[in-house]
């Protein structure tokens, strides 16, 4: 609960310890924003990822053809099947002679970095020689940090990046962790969510990479050194395990039955090795095994059928891990584009707490009569009661400020985690930036800026397909005939607030709402402390 909390306080603390006093922008068109951001465009392809199994076998793939080099930044790597394959791939890869560096975020992946719990794997990774291993932002070290100074920052802000670059030509970034959340169906998984990610290649992978590099030289990222004496290796445990995964992901073994596809790829893994293993490594990797069987979706996915490739103008904006500066390259490309919207803009993020700063350049593009969309998560599907205990009663003002605005929540329990964004009709963002106050002020954070109309189309299409389904609800507040906002009168418990014509409270259970409630109190109950404000007070 503490720590909820603490995170919970940082989130909204931020925007006010130091509001920003940067404006927004004069902009005379989305062309003109895509042209002032930096750094400088590059003709690059770019490929849009939606599907989780194609997402995992494309990452999958990237890895297998990798001849010189890999870089890969990830903020969360669990210790599931799909974190523990990826991180077996780099090790076999690393023993083939290809050059990996690897960023790992301390804070969201704890299980793997803190010390004398985690940190075996990586050390293993480290001793093949050809591995450098990298914790961003160390939790006790940043712990230290926190308590000398007295702020939450230093430990709440990390490396947000979800990156993979092989051998400098091709890069993918996005949305998904290493998680089976990430890759497993919606159909077979009960955590799995709704994501994004693209494909690039050409002179943007540069770009990509010189953000992880800039992550790797910082003062806050520790390296991981292989252990004096390994008394544990765990050689054999991720050769195994990669064979395996290899042959599921091409469909080398049968998929069902359940029983038949165990058996087989148990025996693929066993003969990775040129002697058996012992037990309680064989028991860990079937462990693993028996969680694979069930990712039906990745199975035979290897090789990735071509995906719609755009050859355009790329941008790759990147902010670096803060805990003390507000105003940031990310929340800039966000205002500027605003700025420059004339007539829509389609919003997909899995969180909305806004800032003041962000609420202007919203309230300025409906003065202009620009259409705008958000598509979000609702208490049902969200994975963070925090945001949402903040935003389900702070949305209503939000939509009297902004009257072009129309909000669509996920009514049904998959996450939406996809971070895109469409301007007019040629500039698109899609990267790893939230609309919160984490990626906004705190975390580093890649976006990839593209102006390409039919990449664009491809985007807008994407969110039309989503909200022509059931999946989602308007939340909706009361206008009169002339589009005034009705508001609740002077002595109604909710005075002065817009009068709801459908929100949360009209779809998620009351159990919830009261947690909401009660979450939200305690966060109002500490404002004074951490000397915080919702953006629409």
């Amino acid at each position: 609960m503490c720590g909820a909390l603490a995170a919970l306080a940082v989130a909204c603390a931020t925007p006010i310890l130091k509001q920003s006093l940067v404006g927004t922008p004069r902009v005379a068109s989305v062309r003109r924003a895509f042209d002032g951001l930096a750094p400088a465009a590059t003709r690059s392809g770019v490929s849009l990822i939606l599907d989780n199994a194609d997402s995992w076998a494309a990452r999958w793939e990237l890895l297998a053809d990798a001849e010189r080099s890999i870089d890969a930044s990830y903020f969360i790597v669990e210790d599931d099947v799909f974190g523990a394959a990826f991180l077996a791939h780099l090790y076999v890869k690393a023993l083939a002679g290809v050059k990996v560096r690897l960023l790992i975020d301390g804070r969201g992946s704890a299980a793997l970095t803190l010390p004398l719990f985690g940190r075996d794997l990586l050390q293993e990774l480290a001793a093949t020689g050809n591995v450098e291993v990298y914790v961003y932002n160390p939790p006790m070290t940043q712990l230290l940090r926190s308590l000398w100074e007295r702020s939450f920052l230093p430990i709440s802000s990390g490396t947000h990046q979800k990156t993979l670059v092989v051998d400098e030509q091709l890069a993918l970034t996005g949305g998904r962790n290493l998680s089976r959340a990430y890759f497993g169906a919606t159909t077979e998984e009960a955590e799995a969510m709704v994501d994004a990610d693209v494909l690039l290649d050409g002179a943007a992978v540069a770009q990509v990479r010189a953000s992880m590099e800039r992550e790797v030289d910082s003062d806050t990222a520790l390296r991981i050194w292989p252990d004096l004496v390994n008394f544990s290796s765990q050689h054999d445990e991720l050769v195994m395990l990669h064979a395996a995964m290899d042959a599921w992901v091409r469909g080398l073994v049968p998929a069902t039955p359940a029983e038949t596809a165990l058996a087989t790829l148990e025996a693929k893994a066993l003969a990775a090795l040129p002697a058996p293993p012992v037990p309680a490594e064989r028991e860990q990797v079937v462990g693993h095994l028996k969680e694979l069987v069930r990712a039906q979706a990745a199975w035979g996915k290897a090789p990735l059928s071509p995906q719609p490739r755009h050859e355009v103008e790329v941008k790759v904006v990147a902010s670096a891990s803060r805990a003390d500066e507000l105003d940031d390259a990310g929340v800039d490309a966000f205002v500027r584009a605003l700025g420059g919207a004339r007539a829509s803009v389609v919003l997909v993020s899995p969180y909305f707490v806004i800032t003041p700063r962000l609420l202007r350049a919203l309230e300025l593009a409906a003065r202009r009569g620009v259409a705008i969309t958000l598509l979000t998560n609702s208490p049902i599907s969200s994975d963070n009661p925090p945001a949402e205990a903040l935003f389900f009663d702070t949305w209503p003002e939000i939509e009297a400020r902004v009257p072009t605005l129309r909000i669509f929540a996920k009514r049904t329990r998959h996450l939406l985690h996809r971070k895109l964004a469409v301007f007019d009709d040629g500039l698109s963002f899609a990267g790893t930036f939230n609309l919160d106050p984490f990626s906004m002020h705190m975390n580093s954070e890649t976006i990839v800026a593209v102006w390409s109309e039919p990449f664009n189309r491809q985007l807008r299409a994407e969110a039309d397909r989503l909200l022509a389904g059931d999946e989602f609800v308007e939340y909706r507040i009361v206008r009169d005939a002339k589009g005034k906002v009705r508001r609740y009168p002077p002595r109604h418990p909710k005075a002065g607030h817009p009068v709801v014509a459908y929100g949360p409270r009209d779809h998620v259970p009351p159990k919830d709402i009261e947690g909401l409630e009660a979450l939200r109190e305690v966060l109002l109950s500490v404002r004074r402390a951490w000397d915080f404000q919702l953006v629409t007070d």
